[in-house]
């Protein structure tokens, strides 16, 4: 049985995992994490609040969204998840069918 071709891409990622894997568990650690600076979360020592939801609220209103601290609203994703999670068009009746046609097309 011959063998497959390797991909030059995964062969040399397994070398690089296998060089990491000879250094210090010391050294892996050290240079495994790489500092970020968060705009507002590090920029005051600490923050307390009085509840979960306070903090989440704090959150929503002063965080950018890119770090993803913001409260989820189910409704902005709906149609997104509609389309993700609705069965395929083969398993439903023509006129299930035509009704989400029209549905997406806004009529």
């Amino acid at each position: 049985m011959q063998e497959a071709p390797r991909d030059p891409d995964l062969t040399e990622l397994r070398e690089q995992c296998r060089r990491q894997m000879r250094r210090r568990l010391e050294d892996r650690i050290r240079y495994g994490f790489s500092r970020v600076y968060k705009p507002v979360l590090d920029d005051a020592p600490y923050r307390a609040f009085d509840s979960t939801a306070e903090y989440r609220a704090w959150c929503d209103a002063n965080l950018p969204e890119y770090l993803g601290y913001r409260i989820v609203r189910p409704e902005a994703f709906r149609e997104e998840y509609e389309k993700v999670h609705s069965p395929p068009l083969e398993s439903r009746s023509a006129s299930e069918v035509a009704a989400e046609r029209a549905k997406r097309a806004g009529t």
